[in-house]
């Protein structure tokens, strides 16, 4: 095989490697052929490969694990244009089948920045509850959540693993989520994050805190913080989008 001289090499090496992701010739997790054969086959320099290799690992089509070889990394579950969704409500509007590991369910004392957010005393309870968050399987993001209990007095194990939480929050106690504040950042996966997303420690996640606002039905007008959420997204798995608006 030999590509034309009209085009940079390394870039018509990088389409046909697209190419061959997209026509499912190469399924994720799959090994693509080595760098010696891709110079072989295409009669390019070891730097050409490289580089083509470099820019769809970047770009997340493809994972490099050096002494194993190149792979297909898996297709990213997109979120946006954001809409505020509980976990599984998104999951189901792109077509994913949720199920959520419970790691655990306390009714615990806040700490002061969790009480700070939540804009109660640090001796008021929240639930807190962690779990693991799966689509089609595959643990996506890792979550802990805390509510106040006065706000939610009752929290349970079938909830928790088969409901949607804003769904339960509206029909049982009458709180309708608006809107939510989130902060995001990339950093690497601590030990537990990746026990839970099954990723090695140091890979890259995507952490976002979000406080979440709502209303009591009867009192429509007046707004207070609901719960406080940290999340830790697989950054191989999910992405999120975006629309800016210019004011």
């Amino acid at each position: 095989m030999s590509f034309s001289t009209k085009k940079t090499l390394y870039y018509q090496l990088k389409q046909t490697i697209l190419k061959w992701i997209e026509d499912g010739e190469y399924q994720p997790g799959s090994l693509l052929p080595s760098e010696n054969q891709l110079q072989s086959d295409f009669n390019i320099s070891r730097t050409t490969v490289r580089l083509a290799l470099k820019e769809l690992a970047q770009e997340g089509y493809l994972i490099r694990c050096p002494g194993k070889g190149t792979f297909v990394a898996h297709m990213k579950l997109e979120s946006g244009p954001r809409r505020l969704l509980s976990f599984t409500q998104e999951m189901n509007d792109l077509g994913y089948q949720v199920r959520n590991q419970v790691v655990s369910i306390d009714k615990e004392l806040p700490a002061m920045k969790t009480a700070n957010k939540l804009q109660i005393s640090s001796d008021q309870p929240v639930w807190r509850l962690e779990r693991i968050r799966l689509a089609n399987g595959a643990p996506i993001v890792t979550e802990i959540n805390c509510i106040p209990t006065f706000l939610v007095p009752h929290l349970d194990m079938n909830l928790a693993k088969n409901h949607s939480f804003y769904e339960y929050l509206e029909q049982d106690y009458g709180i309708v989520i608006v809107y939510a504040k989130e902060r995001v950042e990339c950093r690497l996966a601590n030990m537990r994050e990746s026990k839970h997303l099954e990723i090695p420690k140091g890979a890259p996640v995507l952490h976002v805190e979000r406080l979440t606002y709502g209303y009591l039905k009867s009192k429509p007008m007046e707004t207070f913080p609901v719960e406080y959420v940290k999340m830790t997204y697989n950054a191989e798995k999910y992405t999120f989008n975006q629309i800016i608006k210019k004011d």
